[in-house]
């Protein structure tokens, strides 16, 4: 008898105990992340009925009306009166959905959309999840070149002032993933010397080009785009193939997932607007990019750990909505979906697929039908694994382990280092780069979160991690590098020039190359 009122006591005082049983699988993982980083990781101290606080606030939000004028922030809509043919970046995201233009994607997951692609966007099959924006993939090899090549040029005649007819006095560095392919590089030289006619191009990894522009010869990048995750150990300014990472999540669906949690407190807004529309869910990415961070709610926060969000509607032809909305520690959980990427799949299944589509080109004498091995390794999702001296690697996938987090894949990268004393230089030395290095206190925690892993396997070794090194940009950051190589003495040697691509396709493109690739 004194058991049943010690816990009817407990649920008295601790509304969550009732309310587990009602809750979706999505709202269980995140309730389970929120005891997890206020235990162990930031100490969070709980506040009673504060989701309630902020919903009923929320609920209740009535939006202010700005006009264009008096909108500090307003951003111009693109004009197509004139009816380009074709817009471009930023402006190509501006247009009203009204008008009769696609937009079209030729990259998704860091990949060219060929044969096999990983679909980015869809339709939500449950409450626990958003309508994400779904772009047009291109379709096929020729309308990937057509589009890559429409984009360059573009930007080199509008941006950089340079006409089409003098490309040819110019050489090109191209940055390619870690896991760049046979049919990837093919791709990418078919438009810089055939489409554009360049007069060489040379071809580097991001993570090499990452530890030029920092100065670094050995590192650990970590590079945090959109709609993927890369880790990758350099040594030397080579990206050892072994040590090769990739998650396929990134900022899309932190955006995804701090939309779905806004949506949860109440914020009703955020389900009028129809995210399938590439304004809009641009949007929300700029609220995720201005809320969202990984510091420490004790220092950041008042004592009732409550605070008071502005969000910006702006539509077509309409004045801006202003709504004023409460949040907890929403903010957080949602960038804290990389050290728990199972809060991204349940919006999304299945969170990675396989992108590989091997087959034999007619081009290349050396190519062959490569086989997929399949290996068991824990915590191991979507690797590269050397599986030749050459360089050759395989991308192994295994159904039966869960979604790798980043810092489980940092420790698997270094720990394929081959010696000791690289591992230990590579813990030192561990770089975070790209738009989602961005995210205020990511650089701590992924230290925190490695040390703690560290002392649980008796490791005495610290982690460093390093971002905004010499002051750049982690987002440029690979595209400064790019301008570190090519004023290397001897980088003249690695331009692959036209008629060598004319008349040796590939067979150039591998002689002139630092690294390894399929």
């Amino acid at each position: 008898m004194k058991v049943d009122d010690s816990e009817n006591e407990q649920a008295k005082t601790d509304p969550s105990a009732s309310e587990t049983a009602v809750l979706s699988p999505r709202e269980q993982i995140f309730q389970a992340m929120e005891k997890h980083t206020r235990r162990k990781a930031m100490e969070f101290k709980k506040v009673e009925g504060l989701f309630n606080q902020c919903l009923s606030f929320n609920d209740g939000a009535i939006p202010d009306r700005i006009s264009q004028h008096d909108d500090q922030h307003h951003r111009e809509f693109t004009n197509v009166r004139s009816a380009p043919p074709f817009v471009f970046g930023d402006q190509a995201l501006g247009i009203n959905p009204a008008e009769p233009y696609d937009v079209v994607w030729p990259f998704a997951r860091g990949q060219p959309c060929r044969d096999t692609i990983v679909t980015v966007g869809s339709e939500p099959d449950t409450p626990d999840s958003l309508p994400m924006y779904r772009g047009t993939l291109c379709a096929g090899v020729e309308s990937i070149v057509t589009c890559i090549a429409a984009i360059w040029r573009s930007m080199l005649e509008q941006d950089l002032r340079i006409p089409a007819l003098q490309f040819s006095n110019y050489k090109a560095v191209i940055i390619v993933p870690d896991f760049v392919d046979r049919g990837m590089i093919k791709l990418l030289m078919r438009v810089a010397l055939e489409e554009l006619q360049f007069h060489a191009v040379m071809l580097q990894q991001d993570s090499s080009a990452a530890t030029f522009a920092a100065g670094i010869s050995s590192a650990c990048v970590i590079d945090i785009g959109d709609q993927k995750i890369s880790v990758s150990c350099v040594e030397d300014g080579i990206v050892l193939g072994n040590t090769r990472v990739l998650l396929n999540y990134g900022g899309y669906e932190v955006s995804e997932a701090y939309g779905w949690l806004l949506q949860r407190l109440g914020c009703a807004f955020v389900g009028k607007l129809d995210l399938r529309q590439p304004h809009n869910w641009h949007q929300l990415r700029e609220w995720k990019e201005a809320h969202c961070h990984l510091v420490p709610q004790e220092d950041t926060f008042p004592p009732s750990y409550i605070q008071t969000l502005n969000c910006h509607i702006r539509s077509f032809g309409k004045p801006t909505l202003s709504y004023k909305c409460r949040v907890s520690d929403e903010p957080i959980k949602a960038p804290m979906g990389v050290f728990f990427p199972t809060a991204f799949s349940m919006a999304h299944s299945p969170l990675m697929r396989l992108i590989e589509n091997v087959t034999e080109d007619c081009e290349d004498v050396f190519d062959t039908t490569r086989e997929i091995t399949q290996e068991h390794d824990t915590m191991l999702v979507q690797v590269a694994l050397q599986a030749t001296e050459c360089g050759e690697f395989a991308q192994i996938r295994s159904a039966s382990s869960p979604v790798m987090s980043l810092d489980e894949a940092v420790l698997c990268s270094i720990d394929r280092c081959p010696s000791d004393d690289m591992r230990r230089r590579m813990l030192q030395s561990i770089l975070l780069v790209g738009g989602g290095a961005k995210t205020a206190g990511l650089e701590a925690m992924i230290e925190a979160r490695i040390a703690c892993e560290l002392a649980r396997q008796n490791r005495s070794a610290q982690p460093v991690v390093l971002s905004n090194v010499r002051n750049l940009d982690s987002q440029h950051i690979c595209w400064k590098g790019a301008t570190v190589t090519a004023r290397l003495p001897g980088s003249d040697d690695m331009f692959i020039l036209q008629h060598e691509w004319r008349k040796r396709k590939l067979q150039a493109v591998k002689a002139k190359t630092i690294f390894a690739w399929n």
